[in-house]
Parts: C-alpha cells; sequence; structure tokens
C-alpha cells in the first residue's frame, strides 16, 4: 500500500468513528506534508450519531523519529493509567533494571541471652514489593539468632516517604476501598490490601465465618454475615478507628456449603498495619513483644539486625504496566523523589525529578504542557500531550540498557494483562504492545507495533470527555490494527 494511501485510510479510521473535532487552523489533521482540507474533516466529524471529544494522536517512525501522523499533539490532556508509561520509563532509565528495594529490621541493641532489650524497628525505605512471606522470612532469619523476646515496642517507621497517603486530587469518596486507591507509605504490606474470607456455618441462620489474610491484630471484624441458601451476598465496608486502626463491617449471606469466597479491600494507616502484619508473624514463631505497636521513627544509633530485599525493579515493573498496579506507581515516583531531591520522598519531588532528571536532561523534550500530580494517573489533575508519549516510548526503544524491560512489561494484545481481551481472534491480536488507560471520561492507548513491512512504529492515542466507551475502545483498536496490518513503505 503506498504511504500516501495509507494514511488517508488512518485518517479516516480515526476521524470517522466516534470524534468530532475544531477545525481551525491550527488543529488541521498532518500527514507528512500533506494536509486534509477542513472541509474534508468538517464532513467525516459531522455524521450523524458521532460524538464530540477532546482527543490526540501521534503514530511516528521509531527508527528515523520521524512523526507520521498526528492530530493535537500539543493538548494536554488527561491520561489515566497511561501516566504509568512516564513513570515506568524515568524509574528504568535513572535507577536501572537491576535495581532492588530493602526494607530493613533495626533493634535498640543486637539480641544477646535471647533477647533484644529496648525496641524492635521496621524501617521501610519505599519497597513496592514487600510481602508477609517476605515478612516470614525476615523473622526466620531473625529467629536464627536465638531471640525470644523483645522488651520494648515494635516500631513501624515509613519516614522514607511524606505521610501523605493519598495521591492529590484523587477521587476517594468514589474509589472507596477498591484495591486501585490503595494508600502511599514507604512502609508497605501486600500491596495495603488485606483479603477478607467468607465461609458458611454448620447451619441455615448461624453465623458466617470470617478470617483475614494475612492474620493480623490491626482490623476489628463486625461479623453481620449469615448462613442462608439461595446466592451468596457479600457486602464488605471498612473505616479507620480512632486508634489507626481500622474496622472491617461484613454484612449479607453466603449459602450453606459453599465454596468459600473471598474479597480484597484497601486499608488506611499501611505502616501501622505492616507492623501488626510483622507482630503477627513474630507471635506464630514463639517470640514475645513486650510493649506494644506503633508508629514511629528508628534513631540513627540504632542496629540494623536483618534486611530483605525485593525482586528487581524490571521484574516490579513488569507488575505494574502488565496488571496496571497503581500503588507501585504512587511508590516509585516518592522513591525517585527521596533518591534525587532527599528524604522523605513526595510525589511533587518524584514528578520534578521526571521533568528535569528524565524529561529534559535525557529524553529532552519540552515539558511546558506536563503537569504530574501523581504516578499513576489516577489524579484527573493530570495533564501530558500525545507529543510526550511518543518521545519517550521512541528513547526507550533506542536505551538498549532498558528496551527489553520496557516493551515486555507492557500488555501484548489479545494475550495478557490489560489488553487480554482486546482484538481477541482479529488480525490485530498480538500485534501490539500498549499500556491501556481509563478514569471516568478518558481512555488513552499508547505503545509500539510494527509495520506489516517489519518498521517499529510507536504511537499514543488519548481521548477524554467522551461519552461512548465501546467506540472509544474501537477507534483506537482499529487504529493499532490497522497500523500492523499495512506497509509503511521507505
Amino acid at each position: 500500500m503506498r504511504l500516501s494511501n495509507f494514511f488517508s485510510s488512518l485518517t479516516l479510521i480515526f476521524l470517522s468513528l466516534t470524534i468530532s473535532l475544531p477545525t481551525s487552523a491550527e488543529n488541521k489533521v498532518k500527514m507528512n506534508d500533506n494536509k486534509i482540507s477542513d472541509v474534508n474533516i468538517s464532513n467525516l466529524f459531522n455524521s450523524a450519531g458521532i460524538a464530540k471529544v477532546t482527543s490526540s494522536i501521534v503514530v511516528s517512525s521509531v527508527k528515523t523519529g520521524k512523526t507520521l501522523f498526528q492530530y493535537n499533539q500539543n493538548k494536554p490532556l488527561m491520561p489515566a493509567s497511561n501516566l504509568k508509561l512516564i513513570t515506568s520509563a524515568a524509574a528504568l532509565a535513572l535507577l536501572k533494571p537491576e535495581h532492588r528495594f530493602k526494607t530493613v529490621l533495626y533493634g535498640d541493641s543486637y539480641v544477646s541471652g535471647g533477647k533484644l532489650n529496648g525496641n524492635l524497628y521496621l524501617k521501610g525505605f519505599g519497597d513496592p514489593d514487600l510481602t508477609s512471606e517476605r515478612l516470614w522470612h525476615i523473622v526466620k532469619k531473625l529467629k536464627n539468632t536465638g531471640i525470644k523476646e523483645i522488651t520494648g515496642n515494635l516500631i513501624a517507621d515509613e519516614s522514607f516517604f511524606d505521610n501523605k497517603e493519598i495521591g492529590e486530587g484523587w477521587k476517594v469518596a468514589r474509589y472507596g476501598d477498591s484495591v486501585y486507591s490503595a494508600r502511599i507509605s514507604a512502609l508497605s504490606v501486600n500491596r495495603n490490601t488485606v483479603e477478607v474470607w467468607l465461609r458458611s456455618g454448620e447451619k441455615r441462620g448461624s453465623k458466617a465465618i470470617v478470617s483475614l489474610e494475612p492474620d493480623n491484630d490491626f482490623f476489628k471484624v463486625d461479623n453481620h454475615a449469615s448462613t442462608a441458601g439461595g446466592y451468596s451476598r457479600m457486602i464488605i465496608s471498612r473505616i479507620p478507628l480512632p486508634d489507626g486502626k481500622n474496622k472491617i463491617i461484613v454484612r449479607g449471606s453466603i449459602p450453606l456449603g459453599s465454596h468459600s469466597e473471598v474479597n480484597r479491600i484497601n486499608l488506611d494507616n499501611p505502616a501501622l498495619y505492616t507492623g501488626y502484619v510483622l507482630a503477627k508473624i513474630l507471635q506464630k514463631e514463639g517470640i514475645i513483644i513486650k510493649g506494644q505497636v506503633k508508629k514511629g521513627i528508628t534513631p540513627l544509633k540504632a542496629v540494623e539486625l536483618i534486611s530483605t530485599n525485593s525482586r528487581t525493579l524490571s521484574s516490579i515493573i513488569y507488575d505494574l504496566n502488565k496488571n496496571s498496579v497503581n500503588l507501585i506507581a504512587e511508590m516509585l515516583l516518592k522513591y525517585l523523589g527521596a533518591t534525587y531531591r532527599g528524604i522523605p520522598g513526595s510525589s511533587a519531588k518524584g514528578s520534578d525529578v521526571i521533568k528535569k532528571e528524565f524529561f529534559e536532561k535525557m529524553v529532552k523534550v519540552n515539558t511546558n504542557n506536563f503537569k504530574m500530580f501523581d504516578g499513576s494517573g489516577l489524579s484527573p489533575l493530570n495533564r501530558i500531550t500525545t507529543e510526550h508519549f511518543v518521545k519517550v516510548l521512541n528513547y526507550m526503544y533506542k536505551d538498549f540498557g532498558v528496551q527489553s524491560d520496557y516493551i515486555a512489561s507492557l500488555p501484548l494484545a489479545g494475550a495478557d494483562g490489560t489488553l487480554r481481551k482486546r482484538t481477541k481472534r482479529t488480525s490485530g491480536e498480538r500485534k501490539f504492545r500498549a499500556k491501556t488507560g481509563f478514569i471516568n471520561g478518558v481512555s488513552c492507548l499508547s505503545g509500539y507495533t510494527f509495520s506489516k513491512d517489519g518498521d517499529p512504529i510507536s504511537f499514543s492515542i488519548m481521548m477524554n470527555n467522551f461519552s461512548n466507551m465501546g467506540s472509544a475502545l474501537s477507534i483506537q483498536d482499529n487504529i493499532c490494527t490497522y497500523l500492523a496490518n499495512n506497509n509503511l513503505g521507505n
């Protein structure tokens, strides 16, 4: 297919499916040096049933950096989870794929005679990969010192980050207890969520049985669920308590003899929660804590007892982008802030690092239209352009040290991650890797594909203020499928 015909077809796909755009001179669609007339644009966008939407697109040759197609490329829009492409790219480029995060146990003294005299401190250094299994492992290592008793308190230290658990602009009331709005802390475990398990009692009318995973004393559980017939109706809510702990309220019913059901929810005060998870593990390993579980700061004179390291950053980025894990992005942003701008790490410091150290110094892109308030894209205050995305995508593709880690982290169309159901059993299946993005009224898709004749292509499609999600997804999938199944030529 000739290049001019290819982009004429691409224009028709992009402009005729769902979008009505302005036709002023500065907003004309560009295809290399050929311009589509305002009359044609107007005819395409004023078709019956076409919804008006603020949108932008850039298609670029990765090999040459030449822009092949663009529309509203400098218009700042809400990126939703496409912002994770920026956070993950900056983290890989600045920290390197082999980087690991640590979590450390300190003491007021070394273990002697089976006792730790004073406090035990669990300090988080922004490890987004800490799990209860890893806490078990460090307790096992601690137990090998012969410890039987801690005479003081167990102190949970989250001072490596600031104390803002919620991203700026987050619609907390709307998100509720959902895992995608997990609270942010330098000391976090299990992505700051807890599993609530419900199973039936021994007979109809008896109280259902509620348990938590991991086991801990951070939550007070009010169980109003019963064993009944029919369908399961499980309702879980959560509220913070004055002492810093949380209360979980379980209502509804579960059929007699049915399989156990599980729901995962977020929580407030994640550092204290992590401390209580560790305390329960210590208790189960026969180690007595004479004091209480509290939040605090590790003194400079404290001695290091045990540490645990995360998986590599490359592995963590894989989880971040494949499954769009917001908490990982938020912790990486604050970690960059702490590393490059000083402790405590904050979202503002991290955003400044990405803007100046990554965008301006490494990618060498203008940041006038770039506003970053969180790392995940959950905040509706974020603004970025499709040109920013494509510049970053091209930069990461050409950096041999991070290319494979970055590209492999992106969902593969019709196969895995957040793209596993899109373009399945079509000619677009397994033809592009891209990051999705969605919050209310926002849908974006940015990533890579190869043309039919083997040229690597980067693309970014951003849609804001649309009314039809199905149409928004169709236009994105159709453009990507079209790019992958046609020749670009030389």
